[in-house]
């Protein structure tokens, strides 16, 4: 009878390819991981509230009464809701006078104050 002369993959080879084989389903696995992640873990950083006074002014009308303005926008890209005001010395950061407490608003005359994005709002009022 005659021999076939078929060969077989050498061990090396076979055990290279498998290495191969091995490595490329880890990056398939780790690929499909990753975006998985990715997806779950989504945030809204388009989405945020930003508030900058762009003017203040406080007068020592009589003392202990002290009259109040001051103007902050909204430069975030959602309304932004005030619902506490504080006036505090600028070098030990203490308390003056907060609203609600001893602070009487008279514009706007309600709390909380809703400001749409992109837009001005003015504070006055006093407090003692």
């Amino acid at each position: 009878m005659a021999r076939s002369r078929r060969r077989a993959i050498s061990d090396i080879v076979a055990v290279v390819m498998l290495i191969i084989i091995a490595i490329a389903a880890a990056v398939l696995i780790y690929a499909w991981m990753s975006g998985l992640i990715g997806g779950v873990h989504t945030s809204n950083s388009g989405l945020y509230t930003k508030i900058e006074v762009v003017g203040a002014s406080i007068t020592n009308t009589s003392s202990p009464y002290y009259t109040l303005s001051a103007t902050v926008d909204n430069i975030g890209s959602i309304s932004a809701t005030i619902n506490y005001l504080a006036v505090e010395f600028a070098t030990n950061s203490s308390v003056i006078c907060s609203y609600p407490g001893a602070m009487s608003l008279t514009s706007p005359s309600s709390s909380p104050v809703t400001i749409p994005p992109g837009t001005t709002h003015s504070f006055s009022g006093s407090c003692t």
